[in-house]
């Protein structure tokens, strides 16, 4: 029972141990996984992401205004050796006072060269437009599209491009309605006023009028192109109507384009009142001549309005002059300067887009290359080769997340090691498995696979990579060899760890197998069964070299070097005086030296125990 309570003893002993250093390594671990999740979280948020974020969006930005102004020449007929004089001079009024991006400074100058303004004057137009769009509220497109037409329709009145967009901008004042309505509506009647010899100031003042009265501008500019072509040209029955009133076919048609809308309508009044006819029959006049429904409404309402009409005359033409005031006033808003604060941004992301194009146009075709003769480098490798390349390109892709999950990974690991040293290595061990099962193991083999594939195939990794990444490598080697330092220490610790505590469990209970008395009946018919393969020499043998045998299993034996005999000695010398008996422990790489003293110490009581017993004395 002695040497079964030692064995014991040394095994508690060795269990404490391995706790204890089980525990330290999973406290490292923890710490190092922590650190790791935390660096890696910060690297994606703070820098991979901001970074991409603002090439990819300038890149866009880039992209898409070079696009609108290629469109310049593709479409609007820009000549060629043109088109960059007026892509600084667009970017130049974005940065000194424009309201717009360049982008749509550039969408809005697409309808200006369209219409034929020469380049030497087609910024002084997009100016004037971006004005009247700014002071409207109103999409610059829209409005340089109605300035545009208002100029080249040459109705009266429209003069050069300041007046033309004074005038719209009077006109909106004027009536009910926005800038963006103007703008979007004035093409459905510029043709017919021009043709009739109507003003723009006559076309704004009926409008007006009209959308003073709660019809939209659409709808507005619609039914005066409808009555302003039947005052030019009445049909039969029309005509006949008009003679009712003494209106002869062409006199309205006249007095437009001699006269302008105002004096067309009140003449038409006129002579309506004077005819002497009743409310009802001047009624019946007007939709006669003029078709009923919805173009007899505009006129009937034109002519209820007459002196509103002439008020809107007189708030145009003052609009007109305080234009200028106007564009003052607005420049200095706050909206105002915030407009031109993200115009000016927006500039500068499309220079840093700009100055990345070139470099994607340079390069791409050489990266083609490169890829090309990388993947047929790349497929003649080894599979190892391959593995190792794959995934660390996979870590310098995704370098923060994987950060995050190797550090999440390995905290989870130190918290199980915490977990071994809590309830002992076996049964914790046990029940990790059973918890986490195969996801695991697998995590950590992959982190194995990957500091190896690393660390074998670091020189060759950074010979390719150098090639591309000059500029940035340092920083990035620092950072990873950091981490693969951080893992592979620990991985190194770990399986020092575990292979002391193998060795340090296993080789006592190897050796103590062989010496100590009664192994058989502690650990029953089971373990006896197991040493069945042991070699068993209670009959005698020879060993000619390091053997692990089974002795004492018939009774006490002497286990005696040969070399004891030389020169006719025994085992009892004469005189009473005894032999030396020596015993070799073999525990090979499972024992140290503070094992086999252990080990030694216990047999050796063991032994005068038996030779005590059997009266060796």
């Amino acid at each position: 029972m002695g040497g079964s309570s030692t064995t014991l003893s040394i095994i508690v002993k060795l269990v404490d141990e391995a706790s204890a250093a089980m525990q330290g390594v999973g406290a490292k671990l923890k710490s190092v996984g922590e650190s790791m999740t935390s660096a890696g979280r910060t690297l994606t948020t703070d820098v991979t992401l901001p970074i991409a974020g603002i090439g990819i969006a300038a890149t866009k930005m880039a992209s898409d205004f070079q696009a609108s102004m290629t469109q310049l020449v593709t479409q609007a007929g820009l000549p060629a050796d043109q088109l960059q004089k007026l892509t600084d001079q667009v970017q130049a009024f974005a940065d000194s006072g424009a309201q717009q991006t360049p982008e749509v400074l550039a969408q809005g100058l697409y309808h200006i060269v369209s219409l034929g303004v020469p380049a030497a004057h087609a910024m002084d137009v997009l100016k004037l437009a971006s004005e009247g769009a700014a002071i409207g509220h109103a999409n610059l497109e829209d409005v340089a599209n109605a300035l545009g037409a208002a100029v080249a329709s040459n109705i009266k009145g429209s003069g050069d491009y300041t007046n033309a967009m004074a005038v719209l901008n009077a006109t909106v004042g004027a009536g009910n309605m926005r800038m963006q309505d103007l703008a979007t509506s004035l093409g459905n009647v510029l043709p017919q006023a021009t043709t009739a010899g109507l003003s723009l100031t006559d076309v704004g003042a009926a409008m007006a009028t009209m959308t003073d009265n709660g019809m939209p501008a659409a709808d507005a500019a619609t039914r005066l192109h409808m009555a302003i072509s039947l005052m030019m040209s009445p049909t039969g029955k029309a005509e006949k109507a008009l003679a009712s009133i003494n209106v002869t076919q062409f006199q309205l048609a006249d007095d437009m384009r001699n006269k302008g809308l105002l004096p067309a309508l009140q003449d038409l009044h006129d002579h309506l009142i004077n005819s002497g006819k009743t409310a009802d029959e001047q009624a019946a006049v007007i939709t006669n001549a003029f078709g009923g429904g919805r173009s007899a409404g505009a006129i009937e309402l034109l002519l209820n309005n007459l002196d509103r009409v002439g008020q809107k005359y007189q708030l145009i033409d003052q609009g007109v002059n305080q234009f200028g005031t106007d564009i003052q006033l607005q420049s200095q808003t706050a909206a105002a300067k915030f407009a031109e604060a993200q115009a000016q941004m927006s500039d500068a992301m499309i220079k840093l887009g700009a100055a990345i194009l070139p470099l994607v146009e340079t390069v791409m075709p050489k990266l083609v290359n490169a890829v090309t003769g990388l993947v047929d480098w790349f497929s003649k490798l080894s599979p190892q080769v391959q593995n190792g390349i794959l995934i660390f390109f996979g870590l310098i892709a995704v370098l923060g997340p994987l950060l995050i999950i190797i550090g999440s990974t390995i905290t989870a690991v130190g918290t199980i090691m915490g977990l071994f040293a809590a309830t002992g290595p076996l049964v914790a061990f046990g029940v990790a498995i059973a918890a986490l099962g195969a996801p695991l193991l697998i995590v950590i083999a992959l982190v194995a696979l990957l500091a190896v594939g690393i660390y074998t195939h670091w020189n060759q990794i950074i010979d390719w990579i150098s090639t591309f990444f000059d500029t940035i490598w340092s920083a990035i080697k620092t950072t990873i060899q950091t981490a693969i330092s951080d893992i592979t220490g620990l991985l190194n610790g770990l399986f020092s760890t575990v292979s002391t505590i193998t060795s340090k469990i296993m080789a006592p209970i190897q050796a103590i197998t062989g010496a100590v008395s009664g192994v058989g009946s502690m650990f029953g018919s089971g373990a006896s069964s197991m040493l069945s393969m042991v070699p068993h020499f209670a009959t005698g043998g020879i060993v000619n070299g390091p053997t692990m045998a089974f002795v004492g299993e018939a009774g006490p034996e002497a286990i005696i070097p040969l070399s004891a005999f030389a020169g006719g000695s025994s085992l009892r010398g004469a005189g009473g005086s005894g032999g030396n008996i020596v015993v070799n422990i073999l525990g090979g790489n499972y024992l140290d030296s503070n094992g086999a003293t252990m080990i030694a110490n216990a047999i050796g009581k063991q032994i005068v125990r038996q030779l005590r017993v059997s009266n060796f004395n």
